[in-house]
């Protein structure tokens, strides 16, 4: 069942006991998600990994609606990165080609068919990253770092390493990501929307672990 509304409030106070707060601002959701998960997770000093796969949908930006992250320490800041989604999902059927090159490996679009990689569409660029799903090679699924791109072919970075597919899969997904790094201080919390479960959720204590509540707003 959908929620109606869920809502958000981050007050600051000048009284301990937070007497007659001032409401710094005010988030409502109004997509009506009908998944909430509400996570008690203590970040270690070397990181530790939220699941958010539950909430990754084939149509992409249909998964985590938003993502909320309080960090509960008195003392000690968090860090903390995920994937967030650029875009729209992009289709290809049996008209990409994976290479394996010394200088970057590469994705190639056969032709005309299919969305050009420079599309504002596919809002993809230098640095971001491409996520494939549906190669029939399952080494060119993942995650990937762009080096460049242009209308027809996607470069990868030198670490990237895909294996060569003439005309890959039936059909073949691929949509932009990028990374977003963030800070929460003592007692604050941030929020994210747009963010995307396959890439998972990472956080991490500054020098000690600190106990941190996830609120996870998905579709």
């Amino acid at each position: 069942m959908a929620n109606a509304r869920i809502r958000t409030t981050v007050e600051i106070s000048e009284q301990t006991d937070y007497y007659n707060p001032r409401v710094k601002e005010a988030f409502e959701e109004t997509s009506s998600p009908d998944e909430v998960q509400t996570l008690e997770i203590q970040a270690d000093v070397a990181g530790t990994v939220v699941e958010l796969g539950t909430f990754d949908l084939a149509s992409g930006v249909d998964g985590v609606a938003d993502l909320i992250v309080y960090n509960e320490d008195p003392t000690n800041f968090a860090l903390g990165f995920c994937y967030i989604q650029h875009g729209t999902v992009q289709t290809y059927t049996n008209v990409l080609d994976f290479a394996d090159a010394a200088t970057g490996d590469t994705i190639t679009r056969g032709g005309a068919e299919g969305t050009a990689f420079n599309n504002t569409a596919f809002d993809l660029d230098t640095g971001q990253y491409v996520r494939v799903t549906g190669a029939d090679t399952a080494a060119n699924n993942g995650i990937f770092l762009v080096a460049s791109r242009t209308e027809f072919a996607i470069t990868m970075a030198t670490s990237v390493a895909l294996t060569a597919e003439t005309d890959a899969g039936g059909a073949v997904t691929l949509q932009s990501l990028g990374i977003c790094y963030f800070r929460i201080d003592p007692g604050t919390c941030i929020k994210l929307q747009r963010v995307h479960g396959a890439g998972d959720l990472t956080l991490r204590g500054n020098t000690a672990a600190v106990n941190c509540r996830v609120v996870v707003l998905g579709t």
